[in-house]
């Protein structure tokens, strides 16, 4: 893995995500294998304990937008809404409706 870390914050009506990037950079096309998430406290400490890999998936980063405007770069802290491509989305938005509250589900590759 490449140390990317995607904080999913919701899913948009058009399919897209909102995300944090919670790592390095990352650009269009980059891979993303593992939805995992951080329980309530855990969450807003950022620890590494207390995260449960939800699942395995094969997503590639296939578009991000940034105020409305197409980017090829999600830099470190910036939010964007974005599209994936590939086997696990439909897990991923899974994941999503089914979290916590305080839970962070993050997208990692």
């Amino acid at each position: 893995m490449d140390g990317f870390d995607l904080i999913v914050n919701r899913i948009l009506d058009d399919g897209r995500y909102v995300v944090t990037n919670n790592g390095p950079d990352i650009s269009v096309g980059a891979s993303l294998q593992q939805v995992t998430i951080r329980r309530g406290q855990e969450a807003e400490a950022s620890l590494q304990t207390g995260v449960e890999i939800v699942a395995s998936v094969n997503l590639t980063l296939h578009a991000a937008d940034i105020y409305r405007e197409s980017v090829g770069t999600v830099p470190r802290g910036w939010s964007a809404a974005i599209s994936l491509a590939g086997l696990g989305s439909e897990l991923l938005a899974n994941a999503l409706t089914d979290k916590g509250e305080g839970d962070r589900l993050h997208l990692i590759g």
